[in-house]
């Protein structure tokens, strides 16, 4: 593929959940399109081990990896902050990072609830918010939230990941309101069942056959972050291997 053939050259995305799952297939699916990535994740361990894998790959224009576990707002900051200065601009805010545990509400310990929510939802309001300003001043930005389809339809014994999923359409949607006027989009992703790690221990038994591939995820965040989505703002796009 030829740089003009890129679709992302010249862009940089930060990509929170990057080290595995549906966050890396982003990036090194970002990285074959031209663009520079910086992986934010809690466990450096895997950050170093996704590093690794995107240079010996379709190696990004640019690779950064930042430490932070979105709960903690210092963290957040601090790793969103070296990014941006890293790269020295930031053009596509990936929330990939997510967890998913299942369980009836009053079995469900009440602390595994509050958990999934602060990940899912709050994480996300954490890490959008640090890199808000940087996207406001440059006039220009595309968020993407990954979230899923039970973020659009609910399922029993799930109420606290379809509760921070949910949650996330409205987060995008007053988003996408808020940044009409400074150049920001917000689009929401919401994949149907996915073959990752975190799907696998949930469902040990499942036939993996039948489920999506992160890549194919990958694919629908590639349109978001090009230049080909500039007038798509506001949730949500389901992808899914059946029709609905």
């Amino acid at each position: 593929m030829t740089t003009a053939e890129r679709r992302l050259a010249g862009k940089n995305a930060l990509i929170s959940g990057g080290s595995r799952g549906i966050g890396y297939a982003i990036a090194a699916e970002y990285a074959r399109q031209g663009a520079g990535v910086a992986l934010l994740s809690r466990n450096e361990e895997r950050l170093e081990d996704a590093a690794a894998r995107l240079r010996a790959g379709a190696a990004p224009s640019a690779l950064v990896t930042a430490r932070a576990d979105v709960r903690r707002g210092e963290e957040v900051e601090a790793a969103v902050g070296a990014a941006v200065e890293q790269l020295g601009h930031v053009d596509v805010l990936v929330n990939a990072a997510g967890i998913a545990s299942l369980g009836d509400i009053d079995r469900m310990p009440p602390a595994e609830w509050v958990r999934m929510v602060e990940v899912n939802l709050v994480g996300v309001y954490r890490v959008t918010r640090a890199l808000w300003p940087h996207m406001r001043e440059r006039g220009s930005g595309s968020i993407i939230m990954i979230s899923s389809g039970s973020g659009r339809r609910a399922h029993a014994g799930w109420s606290a990941y379809c509760a921070s999923k949910f949650g996330l359409m409205g987060l995008a949607d007053a988003l996408a309101k808020e940044g009409r006027p400074h150049g920001i989009r917000c689009n929401v992703i919401c994949p149907g069942p996915t073959d990752t790690d975190q799907r696998r221990s949930n469902f040990p038994d499942e036939d993996r056959s039948k489920l999506l591939r992160p890549e194919d995820v990958a694919r629908t965040a590639v349109f978001f972050a090009s230049d080909e989505s500039k007038w798509v703002s506001g949730p949500g796009i389901d992808v899914r291997r059946q029709p609905i």
